[in-house]
């Protein structure tokens, strides 16, 4: 394995650890995200900005529902009552909150947590991927 394969794989491992460790604090009984937002440094080796305060204050979080159909929709429709996060300050606590979106929703098809945007009523999207 070359040396930017082995920094690659390291990176990915302690990004993965970081919110397996948040998750299981968080209390959840699987962990099913994979964090995919990361940026990559000048080595195209993942960065880990899991502490990085992306948002300040109150924030509601909710699932697009765009892939939802059938049952999936009854469930995205109760994380987005349900989930409000207060103060969420870092990035491994919106990996927390999407962890938590794919066990409400039972959708492990889209565990890939690939980008955080904002809709026009100023609520944080977790853009899921498969």
């Amino acid at each position: 394995m070359s040396m930017v394969n082995k920094s690659y794989s390291s990176a990915i491992e302690k990004i993965d650890k970081k919110i397996s460790d948040a998750c299981k604090k968080a209390g959840h009984s699987k962990v099913l995200v994979v964090y995919n937002a990361y940026e990559f440094d000048e080595f195209d080796i993942p960065i880990d900005d899991l502490d990085t305060v992306p948002i300040k204050g109150k924030i509601t979080v909710i699932d697009e529902g765009n892939f939802w159909s059938g049952v999936y929709e009854d469930y995205a429709k109760k994380y987005m009552l349900r989930c409000v996060v207060p103060w969420a300050h870092m990035v491994v606590e919106l990996a927390v909150a999407a962890n938590e979106m794919i066990l409400t929703t039972n959708d492990t098809h889209h565990k890939y947590f690939e980008d955080i945007r904002f809709d026009d009523d100023g609520n944080v999207i977790l853009s899921m991927g498969s």
